[in-house]
Order: structure tokens, then C-alpha cells, then sequence
């Protein structure tokens, strides 16, 4: 439910959140047979999970870092029916050794064949198994512990005021009145 993750159709639509007790937050978004939807967050620290609810028709799950493949999963649930809701979320991808600082996951979807091509459904009609239900990202906005020191190429969102201060440092904002802006930044 989070704004910064953006959702493409089919995701967007209104009833696309569906309640579910076992999911973080107790909701899950959802996509149903839609192979052509895509999740995508941006985030900024050194470590992300993903976790979906396990669901009888499981989507294959492709996530994507940066622009590279980075892994797949498919929570498929082989105890369920197919009029089984989504169960438990489940951790289904760990990534722990991203560079410190801005990073994009784009998550898609494929069909995962896991109970067959030839599988019917209540209308009658046999489809790909490619159903997936998103439940969270799980992200370390910051390193642990404190830096050392101030080091080139850092994420600035890892320099609380509090540490800058324990280093003997402090930021000059780019509103504080010292600075003196020549044209074109004289506004």
C-alpha cells in the first residue's frame, strides 16, 4: 500500500487489494492472470526482500535490480485447490549484498505451468497458471552502525545530523543564507 510502489495494469485496478489475515499489513495486492504487470519500487540501501502470498495458479516471479535479472521464484502452493485464497506470505527472494545507496526493483511476472497447461478452472476454460499476490518489500534504509567517517559516493540519507555531529561536522543547507548564487542560480 505503500505510494512510492508504483503498479502497472492489471495492479491499478480498484479490487486488486484483497484482505488476507496472513499477509503483512493484512492485505495483498493482487494480480490475477495478468502476465503483462509489472512492480516497481526505488529504494536506497544495501538490502531487499520480497515477499508474496503462495497461491495454487503461482505466477513465476522475475525481480530485477538496477536493470539486471537478480532471481526467480514461483509461491506456489501445491496443497491448494483452485478456489483456495492466497496463504501465507513468504519470503521469496533475498538480495543482502546491494551497493550502499539508490537502487530500483522491477518486479514481473511470468506463467509458471506448475499444475499444468491443461488445468480448469470453475468457468470451465483451462489457463496458465500465472496468478501473484505481493505482499511487501523488506529493505535496510540504512547501514548498521554508524559511519566512520564521510566518504565519497554515500548515500547523504546515511548522515543523520546526530552523526555528523559525533564527526565534528555539520551540513550547510543549499537554503542557508552564506552561500552566494551566481546566474543562472540567482533565482
Amino acid at each position: 500500500r505503500d505510494e512510492a510502489i508504483v503498479y502497472t495494469w492489471p495492479y491499478t485496478l480498484e479490487n486488486a487489494r484483497e484482505h488476507n489475515q496472513s499477509a503483512y499489513g493484512g492485505t495483498q495486492t493482487v494480480n490475477m492472470g495478468q502476465v503483462s504487470a509489472s512492480i516497481t519500487y526505488e529504494f536506497s540501501g544495501t538490502y531487499l526482500a520480497v515477499v508474496f502470498a503462495e497461491t495454487y495458479y503461482a505466477a513465476k516471479i522475475i525481480i530485477t535490480i538496477d536493470g539486471t535479472e537478480a532471481g526467480t521464484a514461483v509461491p506456489h502452493n501445491p496443497a491448494g485447490t483452485r478456489n483456495d485464497a492466497a496463504q501465507f506470505g513468504r519470503v521469496v527472494f533475498v538480495k543482502d549484498d546491494l551497493s550502499d545507496g539508490p537502487h530500483t526493483v522491477v518486479i514481473t511476472h511470468e506463467a509458471a505451468h506448475t499444475t499444468g497447461e491443461d488445468n480448469i478452472k470453475g468457468d470451465g476454460n483451462a489457463y496458465y497458471d500465472n496468478d501473484a499476490m505481493f505482499d511487501c518489500f523488506i529493505v535496510r534504509a540504512e547501514q548498521i552502525g554508524a559511519p566512520e567517517k564521510v566518504t565519497q559516493g554515500d548515500a547523504v540519507s546515511l548522515y543523520t545530523d546526530d552523526i555528523l555531529a559525533e564527526l565534528g561536522l555539520k551540513v550547510i543547507d543549499n537554503t542557508d543564507e552564506e552561500i552566494l548564487y551566481t546566474w543562472p542560480y540567482d533565482i
